[in-house]
């Protein structure tokens, strides 16, 4: 995340997804974009939050790694 990020991204760890967005108060039918280095990670936290009642889940293909390669900026 400190080597580059998209604008307006947070960083939270796949382990504690669950509990910040519970302190963030997201509401479960409210959008949510999901962005990893690769878009591997990404998927397996999308399936739990999906099982969580989140309806709304969306995942960045190919990642910050995709977006990067597709010369769209990063923020540091």
């Amino acid at each position: 995340f400190s080597s580059g990020h998209i604008a307006g991204s947070i960083n939270i760890s796949p382990q504690k997804v669950e509990l910040q967005l519970s302190t963030l108060k997201h509401p479960k039918d409210v959008e949510l974009i999901l962005v990893c280095k690769t878009g591997s990670s990404s998927k397996g936290v999308g399936g739990a939050l999906l099982k969580l009642g989140y309806s709304k889940v969306n995942l960045l293909r190919g990642g910050v790694m995709g977006w990067q390669n597709s010369g769209l900026p990063l923020a540091k």
